[in-house]
């Protein structure tokens, strides 16, 4: 019987836990020492097997200062996790060479929670990140427009 009450209380935890809605603003500049700019980004949350992308930013052309803003939302991180592990990926063209870079940003360890969460950071772009082929567009994030939320996922 006492087990049946620990089972109940901890399933009813997880429940709890995954209903929960956050909804994250990421906001900045993107520190770049050329006039334009593109580039696309990608949040996305740390999982053990395969990292979820929560939220895909379609291609954008800047015109300098560089300011970029990035929604994402999320409901619960996996049966007891109690923190988003959170990383924003981009891919630019933001190079002294003209090629195009992917960098990874950590954002770090966010806790899980009903409402919203904002956050400002500046990201340094310039000759930074790994250097790839990868080209700036829709077809490398695979974008799918949801009508009923007005958003790309």
């Amino acid at each position: 019987m006492e087990f049946f009450k620990t089972f109940l209380i901890l399933l009813c935890c997880f429940l709890s836990v995954q209903t929960l809605l956050t909804k994250f603003l990421f906001r900045g500049r993107l520190l770049c020492n050329k006039s334009s700019l593109r580039y696309q980004m990608k949040i996305k949350e740390l999982d053990t097997f395969v990292d979820d992308t929560i939220s895909r930013i379609p291609p954008i052309e800047s015109i300098s200062p560089h300011y970029y803003e990035a929604y994402a939302e999320e409901d619960g991180d996996g049966f007891l996790d109690m923190y988003y592990e959170l990383f924003i990926t981009i891919l630019h063209n933001c190079s002294d060479d003209g090629k195009n870079r992917f960098l990874k940003v950590d954002i770090g360890s966010i806790p899980i929670r009903h409402g919203w969460i904002h956050r400002t950071l500046d990201i340094e772009l310039t000759n930074v990140g790994i250097v790839t082929t990868d080209l700036i567009r829709r077809k490398f994030y695979s974008y799918k427009y949801h009508k009923k939320t007005n958003k790309y996922i």
